[in-house]
């Protein structure tokens, strides 16, 4: 492409600001392994992914802890029998009702050596067995303090990490696809045509609100391709007829970096 000026217009949009990006093969940098994450179509993939592992992480870090707080009471606290006077809304006796966290009951617990006392409006997060009302179950309670207590006696390992095993597919995919569209953007970086490319229009982004998205087509090219940048604001305003440096493949013109960031990452 020997008709490309040598300095077309840079992202300050001064003519002689511009400077050519240097001959393939490119180093790639530190920054420009960090600047690749920020592509537009590799940004989503990772953050989508990064969304679902504090899912998981919240969750599970959740079971693990409550199992360890039901496991301590088991172990050291006072077992004693709860009786349900009532289950969700109904007061019938032998009505069942599947395990459910949000499920409340109220119930008078009787403990070795104490006097009963009537435990109201309450949930029982641990239980994973039917309820039926009006009967009685085990409940192992806190000695130091009543209100704490846990009406399973066994935890499962398995049933902690359950949703983290859900997601954990989903979340090596995630990560995955957008290492692997990371490494197209290096390799194109590092081997890729450099060219110039006309801004067509820009726009403020939705999904980054301190970028902006640039349509541009090659300049001298035989594609006619338009593709768009995500550039962000501190680098400038972009008028329609501006010229860009970009590294693309020019014989598949589909992918396109923005030499000026890679240059200063």
């Amino acid at each position: 492409m020997s008709n490309i000026p040598a300095n077309p217009a840079s992202l300050s949009i001064s003519a002689e600001d511009a400077v050519r990006p240097p001959d393939p093969p490119r180093p790639v940098t530190a920054g420009v392994r960090r600047r690749t994450w920020g592509e537009a179509r590799v940004r989503p993939w990772w953050i989508l992914g990064l969304f679902l592992l504090i899912v998981a992480v919240y969750f599970v870090s959740g079971n693990v802890a409550r199992s360890r707080r039901g496991r301590w009471l088991v172990e050291h606290g006072i077992k004693g029998q709860a009786y349900l006077d009532r289950v969700g809304a109904e007061v019938v006796k032998g009505k069942r009702y599947t395990a459910d966290a949000a499920l409340r009951v109220d119930m008078t617990v009787t403990l070795p050596g104490r006097p009963p006392y009537k435990v109201v409006d309450q949930t029982l997060p641990d239980n994973r067995e039917t309820l039926e009302c009006q009967t009685t179950i085990p409940i192992y309670v806190d000695p130091a303090n009543p209100k704490r207590f846990t009406t399973t006696a066994t935890f499962s390992t398995a049933y902690d990490l359950l949703v983290g095993a859900i997601l954990l597919p989903f979340i090596l995919c995630l990560f995955g696809y957008a290492f692997f569209l990371r490494g197209r953007y290096l390799s194109l970086w590092k081997h890729g045509d450099a060219a110039v490319a006309v801004v067509l229009d820009s726009r403020q982004s939705p999904i980054a609100p301190l970028s902006r998205v640039v349509r541009c087509a090659l300049r001298d090219h035989k594609s006619a391709s338009v593709f768009s940048l995500l550039i962000p604001n501190r680098m400038g305003a972009l008028q329609p007829g501006d010229n860009l440096w970009i590294i693309v493949n020019l014989r598949r013109p589909a992918r396109v970096l923005l030499a000026g960031l890679y240059e200063q990452a």
